[in-house]
């Protein structure tokens, strides 16, 4: 007899790759359930597009530090292809690919999104996110209605604590300009590294825009290989900031008050010698006195100067919400307005605003602060199997469950009554019916409640009504 010594392949995800079993699965289908609904009650409708576009139209959409995450290769038909990064940047391509959508084009979608990033809690490397934008519309009531949506949202999911924090990058983005008078490439720079301020610290964020020695040797270095090995030609060079300019730059970012009010009041003080900079101002202002009627309380909106997006396509009101107490955690919902990004692949600007939200950081925030449940299964009903002969009866009572919306099993096999219970405990299946040849001689159906361990006896007729009611 020959042994079998079959090379035995080691069970494992990649990192940043993650499975999500039924419980898990069960909980993020309803989330995603619950913020179509609240996306739909707004007015907008599902686009879908592929995991894989050209790799023209997703490089260089989103800044240096980014372009080092996405997945870029050559197909099996040597085509140059990236993997989707986000939803926005494939939206941009069908706005500027369908000449004859309607404007607004007010569009929600999910699915998969992929970044080449260390994995860590709440960040992987494949990722759920949901997205809702207006494309078309350049009235701040468009960026107000995102925001709203973001508010509801959070609200339809049950959570109880957290807060929006808002502000504008065309403020940041002129007063880099006008003010500091950087360039493009030091003001992208300069706000990519601001954005990191809630990681890092005020410190090592004032120590990255100087910039010291070994700081911009290090840069200069990673810069020269990514270009030598054409991984990025068109690398940046290193920032270095002086230090007057600097920290006039941080005085602006952490500018904090006792009301929002207060708040734009002082940043629109320091940003007055910019007339673009007081224009982005007096949009967030306005932004902000439409939430009421969106019927948004006060109290879950903070005006905050730090809130940047990493992501260099903003170009001017940009939003984050995060849970409060779970700040560690990262935003749970992101987005702004991009009005130059569509016009990449037009020979004209189209104003849009946007936001995502990451549902498995979000999922695993609510895990984290127990609100997603322990229910393994969505099955209501497990039908015992006691009696081969019966299993006729077991198939129509099934069916008749199911006819009438209860979900349900039939036990595959005739085993112990104690270990199919056993299973239906295990996946969380609250009733479970009882069927054998007493009770199709009687007409009736046991019905046990697992959580109560009580017992009914049924009416074959009255079944449906009584479960029904059981299951609330």
């Amino acid at each position: 007899m020959q042994d079998d010594k079959r090379e035995i392949i080691k069970p494992r995800n990649l990192s940043g790759f993650p499975d999500f079993l039924p419980r898990q699965a069960l909980y993020r289908n309803r989330m995603i359930e619950i913020i179509r609904r609240v996306f739909e009650s707004y007015g907008f409708q599902p686009l879908e597009t592929p995991i894989l576009e050209w790799a023209e139209i997703i490089l260089g959409k989103y800044g240096e530090d980014s372009a080092r995450q996405i997945y870029h290769f050559k197909d099996q038909g040597d085509r140059d292809v990236a993997m989707r990064f986000d939803h926005t940047v494939p939206l941009a391509r069908v706005v500027a690919q369908y000449n004859d959508l309607p404007k607004p084009f007010k569009r929600y979608t999910v699915g998969p999104a992929f970044r080449g990033e260390k994995a860590q809690a709440g960040r992987y490397r494949q990722f759920t996110q949901m997205d809702c934008d207006i494309v078309g519309v350049k009235s701040t009531l468009a960026d107000a209605e995102i925001a709203a949506i973001m508010v509801r949202t959070l609200q339809a999911l049950s959570v109880e604590r957290f807060i929006l924090r808002i502000n504008s990058r065309e403020v940041l983005t002129a007063f880099c300009r006008d003010i500091l008078r950087l360039t493009e490439i030091e003001t992208a720079q300069s706000l990519r590294i601001v954005d990191k301020l809630d990681k890092i610290g005020l410190d090592a964020v004032a120590k990255e825009l100087r910039c010291d020695i070994e700081q911009c040797q290090k840069e200069e270095l990673w810069r020269r290989y990514e270009i030598e090995k054409g991984v990025n030609p068109h690398a940046e060079p290193p920032l270095e900031l002086a230090q007057p300019t600097a920290h006039r730059l941080l005085e602006l970012v952490a500018t904090e008050g006792a009301s929002n009010e207060e708040i734009i009041g002082k940043m629109t003080a320091l940003v007055s010698e910019s007339t673009a900079a007081s224009a982005g101002m007096e949009e967030l202002r306005k932004c902000i006195s439409w939430l009421p009627y969106f019927g948004i309380k006060g109290d879950v909106i903070k005006v905050d100067p730090k809130v940047v997006r990493g992501l260099d396509y903003y170009t001017g009101i940009v939003y984050e919400a995060h849970l409060v107490g779970y700040e560690n955690l990262g935003s749970v919902f992101g987005g702004g307005r991009y009005d130059k990004l569509i016009g990449k692949y037009l020979n004209r600007d189209v104003p849009a605003v946007g936001t995502s939200i990451g549902v498995d950081r979000l999922y695993d925030c609510l895990e984290i602060i127990g609100k997603t449940g322990s229910r393994e299964s969505n099955t209501d009903v497990l039908i015992i199997n006691f009696d081969e002969g019966l299993i006729p009866d077991y198939l129509r009572l099934s069916n008749m469950l199911r006819t009438a919306g209860i979900n349900n099993e039939v036990y595959l096999e005739k085993k112990h009554f104690g270990e199919q219970v056993k299973y239906a405990m295990g996946k969380s299946i609250p009733l479970v019916l009882i069927y054998g040849e007493d009770e199709k001689a009687k007409g009736v159906v046991q019905v046990k409640i697992l959580e109560t361990k009580e017992q009914i006896e049924v009416v074959e007729g009255e079944l449906i009504e009584k479960l029904l009611g059981l299951l609330g």
